[in-house]
């Protein structure tokens, strides 16, 4: 069994005014939903780099976007055991928005 691998990475909640929330099946894993996100750069800001997975995504920047709040701590979780093939484990940090 390998050892623990923790990566580094960012999540963007975009919220509608109407509550729904951005959301974008994986082609990897057809059932299987994901909020737009990914690993920082290295030296990269948390809220540089959900912009920057953001835009890549979705095509969505500031312009249609504001950043409403920033989750300030970090949160640890490990993927299902019949995940590991995808990605161990990852450090995100959580922004929320709001169109």
């Amino acid at each position: 069994m390998a050892g623990q691998h923790f990566r580094a990475g960012v999540v963007a909640v975009v919220e509608r005014g109407d509550g729904t929330v951005l959301a974008f099946e994986r082609a990897d894993a057809p059932g299987q939903w994901q909020l737009p996100q990914g690993g920082l750069l290295a030296g990269e800001e948390p809220a540089d780099g959900a912009w920057r997975e953001l835009g890549e995504e979705t095509g969505l920047g500031p312009e249609q976007v504001g950043l409403d709040r920033e989750y300030d701590e970090w949160v640890a979780y490990e993927w299902l055991r019949r995940l590991w093939g995808f990605r161990r484990a990852a450090y995100e940090r959580v922004l929320g928005g709001r169109p």
